[in-house]
């Protein structure tokens, strides 16, 4: 008998999930998903911001082209954070409170997004990580963040293998001063030091600014 029940439960639910996901432009097409971002589109960080934002737009009208999500129009609503930390927390902020979007993607770099966090916790709004990966993002067990990248602190491992591999003995590790590049660069020390490799030299410069 139970397995009947489940059988019978089982199959309006599938229906339900497939008129969902296969539901015609037409169905729900009267409201708009509303995504909202901030990016730098001025600022130190610009060259990078109006690169994603020409990105996200691009998702938004191939979405939309193929009938957008669950037959419902998707909007990429951008605004300019100026590359600053505390101008990004007050326009998050403020897209939560008015509620004017649905869910919300982070900002580009990592202190900017570590900035933001607070604000979509506080709030328990969805962030989904789309343009950082330093370790220090997922240190304070945030629940409603979702992160895309690999974590910085990883990202040198499969270079650091195939060195191994290579019969390198002997490293040198010189990274940029900024939150995401010291990441980088501390995991290539602990992954080179497992696997036995000597770090010769592990030093930091000052980023150029903007890059």
């Amino acid at each position: 008998m139970k397995k009947n029940k489940f059988k019978i439960l089982y199959i309006p639910i599938f229906l339900l999930f497939a008129f969902l996901v296969f539901a015609p432009p037409l169905y729900a097409e009267k409201e708009t998903i509303k995504v909202g971002i901030t990016l730098s589109l001025t600022g130190k960080f610009a060259p990078i911001g109006n690169d994603q934002k020409n990105g996200y737009k691009l998702w938004e009208s191939h979405v939309n082209s193929r009938g957008g999500l669950l037959g419902r129009k998707v909007e990429v609503i951008v605004y300019d954070d100026k590359s600053d930390p505390e101008t990004a927390k007050a326009i998050y902020e403020q897209m939560i409170v008015n509620n004017e979007t649905d869910f919300l993607f982070g900002p580009y770099s990592s202190p900017i997004t570590e900035a933001v966090l607070p604000i979509t916790e506080k709030y328990n709004y969805l962030l989904i990580i789309s343009g950082a990966g330093a370790d220090s993002l997922w240190e304070k067990n945030y629940k409603n963040a979702i992160g895309v990248y690999t974590p910085s602190s990883r990202v040198s491992h499969g270079f650091i293998e195939l060195l191994f591999k290579n019969n390198i003995k002997k490293i040198a590790v010189v990274h940029a001063d900024d939150t995401h590049s010291t990441y980088v660069a501390k995991g290539a020390v602990s992954w080179a030091e497992k696997l036995g490799l000597e770090v010769l030299v592990f030093e930091s410069f000052k980023k150029i600014q903007g890059i």
